[in-house]
Formats: C-alpha cells, sequence, structure tokens
C-alpha cells in the first residue's frame, strides 16, 4: 500500500481508535452546562463514521491494486482492428509504437478500410505533437513508394520517427518477427499473429495490461536497435536514407 493510502487510512483510524473514545469518556465530564446523552451519542456517531470511512478506504486500496493485476484479452478480425486502433490512436496520451511487417504496401490494399486508415495516419500523428510515434518497417522493395511517401510527408514532424529493418527474404510475406503496437503504457495489438494475408477471420489480438505493454515495449525496442533509423523525431538523416535505398534495390 502506498504512503499516501496509508495516511488516509491512519488518520480516521487513530480517530476512531484513540480521539473519540477519549471525548466519549471525558468529554460530558468537561462540559458542565451541555446534556452528557447527546455528547455521547454524537461520539458514538463519529466513532462509526470514522471506522466506516477507514474501512472504505481500505477497501478501496485493495480494489485498486488487485484491478492493475486484470488483464484484457481480446481477439479481433482485421476489418475490427482497425476502427479499434484508430480510437487508441485518438486517445492516445504519451507515446505509440506501429510496426509493419508485411512485403507489400499498404497503400495498395485491396480493403478500403485499410487504405483509408494508412491514408489518415500522417495527419492523425500531426495532430497529436505532444504523442511521441514511432513507425517501424521492413526494408524491402515492396515498400519503397510508401517509405518515400513518409520521408516527404513527415519528414519535418517532430514527434515522428521510421526505423527500416534490415530484410534477408524481401520476397517472403511470412516471417517469424511479430508485427506488435504499443499505445501508452496499457495497451498492445498485434497484427497478423494468425496469418500475415487478409482475412475476415479472427488474425489480430488486443491486450490490455501494464506489465504485457513493459514487456512488448521491450521486444519493439530491441527490433528498434536492429534497424535503420531514417527519421528522428523529424529529423531526416540522408546517409540512413540512402543506405535504407541501396537495401530496397533487393
Amino acid at each position: 500500500m502506498s504512503s499516501r493510502a496509508n495516511l488516509w487510512y491512519n488518520i480516521p483510524a487513530f480517530l476512531g481508535a484513540v480521539v473519540i473514545p477519549l471525548l466519549v469518556t471525558f468529554g460530558p465530564l468537561a462540559l458542565r452546562d451541555s446534556v452528557p446523552l447527546v455528547t455521547t451519542l454524537a461520539a458514538v456517531e463519529l466513532v462509526y463514521l470514522s471506522v466506516l470511512l477507514s474501512t472504505v478506504l481500505r477497501l478501496h486500496v485493495d480494489l485498486e491494486r488487485r484491478v492493475k493485476g486484470v488483464v484484457v484479452m481480446e481477439a479481433i478480425p482485421e476489418a475490427g482492428w482497425y476502427p479499434r486502433f484508430s480510437e487508441a490512436l485518438r486517445n492516445a496520451r504519451t507515446r505509440v509504437k506501429i510496426s509493419y511487417m508485411s512485403n507489400r504496401s499498404p497503400l495498395d490494399s485491396v480493403t478500403s478500410e485499410t487504405r483509408s486508415y494508412y491514408r489518415k495516419l500522417s495527419a492523425d500523428i500531426k495532430r497529436k505533437p505532444q504523442v511521441d510515434f514511432k513507425r517501424l518497417v521492413r526494408a524491402v522493395p515492396g515498400l519503397r513508394s510508401w517509405i518515400d511517401e513518409m520521408v516527404k510527408d513527415l519528414g519535418n514532424v517532430a514527434n515522428f520517427s521510421l526505423a527500416c529493418l534490415p530484410d534477408s527474404t524481401p520476397k517472403s510475406d511470412e516471417i517469424p518477427t511479430i508485427s506488435v503496437q504499443c499505445v501508452d503504457d496499457d495497451q498492445v495489438f498485434f497484427v497478423a499473429i494468425g496469418e500475415q494475408q487478409e482475412s475476415r477471420g479472427r488474425r489480430d489480438m488486443y491486450i490490455e495490461s501494464e506489465e504485457a505493454n513493459r514487456i512488448w515495449s521491450q521486444y519493439y525496442e530491441r527490433l528498434w536497435s536492429q534497424a535503420t533509423v531514417v527519421i528522428k523525431r523529424g529529423i531526416v538523416d540522408p546517409v540512413a536514407l540512402a543506405k535504407v535505398h541501396e537495401m530496397l534495390k533487393g
């Protein structure tokens, strides 16, 4: 239990256990012109209220501790993922880490929901300058146009960073790397866990847990450390960009 919670628990407990009983005992004796019964009843009522308050505070702290350990987990279909993640982006407070592990540009997707989401994403990032956005993608030829478009559109946006992960199998869409998205300190989204191809089934997953977010953020940062950072907080690295362009030649 935190020191602040202990403070608010101990104050009413002290009042109920020490101060008020003393008032009940000596209060009527000290007040010559008052009615002892009224004083006693009021003191008893205060004792009851103080004990009740201390109990409520204790239950609140215990409940808060238990709730923090609860993990919310949900499998979601691709069609439902974009509305859910878009909502998470709009409500983000501090940070968003995004990864894309397909070898095909999302702008060429056959589904309108996918194309719409990615076309709006740049505007969503610009509208939230207080939130730090990271985007991790594979350095494969199929993403060259999209990577160049992000550099052009977000290369001067101070809350955006882009890194490209070296890839030894650019023609394969089935790689072991997990596409994970971390929002703030308590939300995790997994994309294409069931299968990489577009699907009507439940291939994605959402987890709400501070501990899961901490662990998967570490995984994300491990991938990031192996990638070539093209944009760092709105500053384009021309040497890194040239290096990525060499990778994109295939």
